[in-house]
């Protein structure tokens, strides 16, 4: 069974939790804005809607009908759920469409509730479900899904993005034999971590978390977190008390599985493809320095940052961004919205170039072709900083053992 679990926090957290005048035009912001210059969510929430790179997931749920008295599974429909940043209204519309090999296959549409600038609202996120008869596919493979803003003022749609979705076959284990499936692939996911800068509030200093995406057997293995931070190749002392006693949290699941049965050893196994979003709080602050024993002030360390998350001791993901003088993160370039096809985040979210210890011993499956290939599904790379850094350097392939997905249909009989 594949199923998709999406935990947020309270909806003043969600604002906090998406935070980077990075996405925005430099012409309608000032360079270097503080949160004390401008109020990054008000000047957003009256921009027109974009499509976020992040969140956005896809997920494929196996239909089966009934045929001659026996279940059989017969196809797959598409849940895509993702987030509109900017002013939208109620009528505007979300419009998805997949096609293969230049075939379109179904076109999907999400209406719009609206948004209102005068409260600050600067995004609605979306969640498209595909219907069990209608929107039935049994197409396998790459599919392409373009993204469209339908603008009911005007009525008119236009373009926002393309992304690239991988469909598979899975085995299942039913009625006393091995059958086909339904699910789908996120190896990409893999390469992209970032970095929320959390608003301060009445009794927090602007606390940062560190986003990572990890394919664990289950996020039960995250446990035993530590790190170890650089800043211009220097080791930082890091305070009694730095790792929040190891405090981190699940944001986004994606799991699935093959349940097969081995003819050689007459029993069934359990194959896992599991995809977690985990989010680091350690007491790392930015912005304003306050009186805090515990907690490392970015605007005591300016400089080239490395933040090395490691599990039971090993390294899980090597972090990389920079921190201005001002005690803020530095925009990555592939933020650069004066760019084609940047990175669109929202306010107050950094994307940080993602290292992997190797060999990588944490996660049970790595691809590094889907992420040298892009990343939030076939996004292309468009900064020279991840091409000549981060990309050469990925360690070797890691297919798991067994391989999801099973490469046939491993006999009953």
């Amino acid at each position: 069974m594949f199923t998709v679990r999406l935990r947020m926090v309270n909806k003043i957290a969600q604002c906090i939790f998406l935070a980077g005048i990075c996405c925005l035009p430099s012409c309608l912001l000032p360079s270097r804005a503080s949160a004390e210059d401008v109020d990054p969510l008000a000047v957003l929430a009256k921009q027109p809607a974009s499509l976020a790179d992040a969140p956005l997931t896809f997920t494929v749920i196996t239909q089966r009908r009934m045929i001659n008295g026996n279940y059989k599974y017969v196809g797959w429909t598409p849940v895509i759920e993702g987030r509109i940043l900017g002013r939208n209204r109620k009528g505007d519309a979300v419009i998805v469409e997949l096609s293969q090999n230049g075939k379109l296959l179904r076109t999907l549409r999400f209406g719009l509730s609206g948004t209102n600038p005068a409260r600050n609202e600067w995004y609605e996120d979306w969640a498209i479900r595909g219907d069990d008869v209608k929107d039935m596919l049994t197409a396998v493979g790459k599919i392409t899904a373009t993204f469209k803003y339908y603008d009911d003022a005007d009525e008119k749609t236009r373009a926002l993005s393309t992304r690239q979705f991988t469909v598979v076959r899975t085995v299942t284990y039913e009625d006393g034999a091995n059958a086909w499936k339904y699910g789908s692939l996120n190896d990409d996911l893999l390469g992209f971590s970032y970095i929320v800068q959390r608003t301060p509030e009445v009794l927090a200093p602007g606390y940062v978390w560190l986003y990572a995406w990890m394919q664990l057997q289950h996020d039960s293995d995250v446990k035993d977190v530590s790190y170890r931070i650089e800043v211009d190749g220097a080791r930082v002392d890091l305070p009694d008390g730095f790792d929040a006693n190891g405090n981190h949290e699940t944001i986004t699941t994606l799991d699935q599985l093959e349940y097969i049965y081995r003819k050689d050893r007459k029993d069934t196994f359990t194959n896992r493809y599991n995809m977690y979003l985990v989010a680091f709080h350690p007491y790392l602050s930015w912005g304003k320095k306050e009186a805090r024993d515990n907690t490392l002030y970015f605007i005591d360390h300016p400089g080239k940052w490395v933040i090395k998350i490691r599990l039971k001791g090993q390294v899980a993901r090597e972090l990389h961004f920079t921190v201005l003088p001002d005690g803020t993160i530095a925009p990555h370039p592939e933020q650069d919205a004066t760019k084609p096809g940047f990175l669109n985040l929202g306010p107050n979210r950094f994307f940080a170039e993602t290292y992997f210890a190797n060999p990588n011993v944490t996660d049970v499956r790595f691809n590094p072709d889907a992420i040298r290939a892009g990343m939030l599904y076939g996004r292309p790379w468009i900064s020279d900083d991840v091409k000549k850094n981060m990309l050469p350097v990925l360690p070797p392939k890691k297919t798991g053992n067994p391989v999801f997905p099973q490469p046939t249909l491993p006999p009953t009989k």
